[in-house]
């Protein structure tokens, strides 16, 4: 009986993923995060909304069953560098969002990779190294840690002379 629930629920766990619902609010956390970048100076509410959004997202990261939907999706990728960027102005979404690089970068060799072969990703990590705010240059620190795992991003951070920032 007790095995049958389980089944059940596991069902409809998987199920919800899969449902159009489900696809459609992943699709709004990333419509969200845009429009909350693009209004970040004009809105204060935008910051509320963006580090709600960046939460929902690093524990996506979390869940290696979502991070490959999380990797694929080409709108989050093309979003982090601008989140990285917010060092000085919003500290904490930098912050996590290393975190979420370093995280996904972990849990597959073909996410660590996707993110080692973008080059404004990878710039923009060793930016937020740089960073006056210890925690962010200690994240970006340690995602760029994360990447080096993997022959090619250490290769892709060589050339773009990751070695001198680290220094």
């Amino acid at each position: 009986m007790k095995k049958e629930k389980k089944l059940k629920k596991r069902k409809s766990s998987n199920t919800e993923e899969n449902s159009p619902s489900h696809n459609h609010l992943h699709a709004n956390v990333h419509t969200l995060l845009l429009a909350s970048l693009a209004n970040l100076r004009t809105n204060f509410s935008a910051r509320t909304l963006l580090t709600k959004c960046i939460n929902n997202l690093h524990n996506q990261s979390l869940n290696p069953s979502k991070t490959l939907t999380l990797i694929n999706n080409n709108l989050f990728l093309s979003l982090i560098p601008p989140l990285l960027r917010t060092t000085k102005s919003i500290p904490p979404i930098a912050e996590r969002t290393a975190e979420i690089i370093g995280a996904i970068s972990l849990q597959s060799f073909e996410c660590n990779e996707k993110i080692a072969s973008d080059n404004e990703i990878l710039k923009a990590l060793l930016d937020a190294l740089v960073s006056s705010n210890k925690k962010v240059s200690m994240a970006a620190c340690n995602a760029v840690l994360d990447l080096s795992t993997t022959s090619l991003a250490r290769e892709k951070l060589c050339d773009i002379n990751a070695v001198m920032k680290l220094m």
